[in-house]
């Protein structure tokens, strides 16, 4: 038996990348893990791929920037008679890129929603039912961009330093209530979000693929460790911080960044 043994866990953006990451290994551990993303195809392809492991999985295809969002994931709890026990908010893009004077309101609402508000939606409908059973633990995924100003894309850097501060100030009113609030901080992971900016690196820059990597790379400060990061050494760190393990953690900022941040 995994150590996650029959809790409940909603996983956002766990169609692809480190969503998809966290999902299988939550469900290894023994997590009936609700798998959500607007993409459905793959919602489909990752809830098989987890049965077929022998792990319980269902799918919801949904916009997290819906507001309807949180309801209908309420609503599939409680049809299945089910709790919330881990909510891993991960969805998230850097969707815009722009000089910063350039960037329209329209798109600031973008980005904010997708990164920042999106989750403060979910946690408002599902922190609560935590509180009422005295346990739960709530991951929110933000960025070592959060820490470092890219200005082409500050916009998200922006939603993911608010996203860092918002998560340690819910950590800090519901801690007595037995409900964890934790944050983590990836560096650059290569998802197939990073290697399709990769490839529009390789296409706009004429070099080669290798040397695109480390263009990208490099955006984001020297990484000591002079590799991408997996997506699966996130879903693992992220399996921890929701575990028992890590029972005596609370609001803390987890870098998975090969030293990123620890060299700024």
């Amino acid at each position: 038996m995994g150590e996650l043994q029959d809790r409940v866990a909603i996983v956002t953006g766990a169609g692809s990348g480190i969503g998809q990451a966290v999902a299988e290994v939550l469900a290894r551990e023994g997590a009936y893990v609700i798998v959500v993303d607007r993409d459905g195809p793959s919602v489909e392809r990752i809830v098989l791929a987890i049965r077929a492991r022998g792990g319980a999985s269902e799918g919801i295809e949904v916009d997290i920037t819906d507001r309807r969002c949180p309801d209908q994931l309420a609503d599939r709890l409680a049809a299945g008679g089910r709790r919330i026990d881990i909510l891993v908010n991960n969805v998230g893009g850097s969707i815009v890129s722009a000089p910063v004077l350039s960037i329209s309101d329209d798109d600031w609402d973008r980005v904010l929603d997708l990164n920042l508000l999106a989750a403060t939606r979910l946690d408002r409908k599902f922190v609560p039912m935590m509180v009422e059973q005295g346990s739960g633990a709530v991951v929110h995924v933000a960025s070592v961009a959060g820490r470092i100003p890219l200005a082409n894309i500050i916009p998200y850097c922006t939603a993911k330093a608010a996203l860092r501060m918002y998560s340690k100030a819910l950590a800090q009113s519901i801690a007595a209530d037995g409900v964890r609030v934790n944050c983590m901080l990836p560096g650059f992971i290569e998802t197939q979000g990073a290697a399709g900016l990769i490839d529009r690196v390789v296409e706009s820059a004429g070099v080669e693929r290798e040397e695109a990597r480390r263009t990208v790379m490099n955006m984001l400060g020297r990484i000591p460790a002079g590799r991408a990061g997996r997506p699966e050494e996130a879903g693992e760190m992220i399996a921890f911080m929701v575990s028992d393990r890590a029972s005596f953690m609370f609001g803390a900022e987890v870098p998975v960044d090969g030293g990123t941040i620890s060299m700024i």
